[in-house]
């Protein structure tokens, strides 16, 4: 992420990688003491996360909703990544 202007957002869970994508503009997730967003940009940071959905814009601006249960985030040098227990993108069964 030379620029700055972009995050790196994965979501894993025991599973599955549920979502991988270089170029999302905001990430706002559930944690357990209340919700988190994420900007480029953003200071360092390991949380838990509660049961919720995860919500990111991609560059180009569509917006994907990834329904989480419990799990762990951090934040580092403009890269997010979700270590959830059970995740989903919310339109899939």
């Amino acid at each position: 992420m030379s620029d700055g202007k972009i995050l790196e957002l994965e979501v894993i869970s025991p599973q599955k990688l549920v979502y991988s994508d270089k170029q999302v503009s905001y990430v706002s997730a559930p944690s357990t003491s209340g919700v988190i967003g994420i900007l480029p940009g953003h200071t360092s940071l390991i949380s838990s996360l509660a049961q919720g959905d995860l919500k990111c814009l991609e560059k180009e601006g569509s917006e994907i909703h990834i329904r989480i249960d419990s799990g762990f985030i951090q934040v580092r040098n403009n890269k997010v990544l979700v270590l959830a227990e059970e995740a989903r993108l919310r339109d899939e069964p």
